[in-house]
């Protein structure tokens, strides 16, 4: 067999591994990629419910029959050098545990919870790079990062050697943050100096790792639906904010935050950097529900056609697509909408730059 050219590394990659995914394996059994997210996989197989997650070489299956899971195992392991690494039954069943993309997941017996964590030693290198592994290292406090970085006598720009170190350790950080949702905030902050770092950066980047010193070991919880009513199950709340011109170093830009909560559960939040200068904090609040609108309509959308209908609940009024809402009123008019909902008294003329 001659090896015409190797797919690792190229942008056609990750298409062609999932089509030989989808045609010869996980397709045939029912299973078919999610429009939104083609590495989730969903669909009935053997009339069973069941989703199936595939990062790269990284799979997670979650099914209520053992029977089923082991069939789609099988069915990889005849295509694909395939091991099984872990495994979480019911909290009747024992619980369990098991590792996907360096994270751990885990049920302990007993409990009907899911928690999501990552190993406490995963930041011992960054301590070890900023000597703070010793005893007293460590702060409370969650760190001011905002008046770390306004400070201008910290302006010099780092030596090459520190700026590497830098940038490795904010990479780590960025990656921990993925299941740490309260430390979003300040690594985008930190993060604004990336590609010239100064040292206010620097000193960011440390008051923050001292404050991981004493607060790093923090579990992500997914509640049951055994511990949960039925209306609260069912429920998906969306919440924005928005700090308006918070700081000098951002050039006054507004910063957009907010979560997604699905069935009790915190699935997504985020807090970035608006892309142009708001002239208040009512425009700066509005940009803020504009993205965690579109990031709702996301979930929705993933939700509604990949979740399985035990979970997904009943069906309910389809939600009115920003197309929908566009060709019933005008630019002027939503604005006004919006404005009336929050309490905030505003005339037309304000919102003309929208037109």
């Amino acid at each position: 067999m001659a090896l015409s050219q190797a797919l690792n590394g190229l942008r056609l990659s990750s298409r062609a591994w999932l089509e030989y995914i989808t045609s010869d394996t996980l397709g045939p059994l029912g299973l078919h990629a999610c429009e939104r997210e083609p590495c989730l996989f969903s669909g009935l197989v053997d009339g069973v419910e069941c989703l199936v997650l595939l990062y790269v070489d990284d799979v997670l299956i979650a099914c209520p029959s053992q029977k089923v899971i082991n069939k789609i195992f099988a069915a990889l392991q005849s295509r694909v050098p395939t091991k099984l690494t872990g495994r979480i039954l019911s909290s009747k069943g024992g619980g369990g545990h098991l590792r996907f993309l360096g994270r751990n997941i885990e049920r302990r017996p007993g409990e009907a919870a899911l928690t999501l964590f990552v190993d406490a030693n995963y930041l011992d290198s960054c301590y070890d790079d900023y000597k703070l592994s010793g005893r007293g290292g460590g702060s409370s406090a969650f760190p001011d990062i905002r008046a770390v970085l306004e400070k201008s006598s910290n302006s010099h720009v780092l030596s090459a050697e520190a700026h590497a170190k830098f940038r490795r350790v904010l990479g780590k950080l960025a990656w921990f943050a993925q299941t740490r949702e309260d430390l979003h905030i300040a690594i985008s902050l930190v993060s604004v100096g990336q590609s010239a770092p100064t040292a206010a950066h620097e000193e960011a980047l440390r008051a923050l790792l001292r404050f991981l010193r004493k607060d790093g070991d923090v579990r992500v919880h997914f509640p049951s639906p055994e511990t949960m009513s039925n209306d609260s199950y069912q429920e998906v709340s969306v919440f924005s904010d928005a700090s308006y011109a918070p700081m000098r170093s951002l050039g006054r830009k507004s910063i957009t935050g907010g979560v997604i909560i699905l069935q009790g559960s915190l699935i997504k939040a985020l807090a970035r950097q608006q892309a142009s200068v708001t002239l208040s904090s009512c425009e700066a609040e509005l940009h803020a529900i504009q993205t965690m609108t579109q990031e709702s309509l996301v979930e929705s959308s993933v939700q509604a056609e990949a979740l399985p209908k035990a979970i997904a609940g009943p069906k309910r009024t389809p939600m009115l697509t920003l197309q929908d809402v566009q060709a019933k009123y005008s630019e002027q008019q939503i604005c006004r909408i919006i404005r009336w909902y929050e309490g905030v008294k505003t005339t037309i003329p304000d919102f003309e730059r929208y037109g």
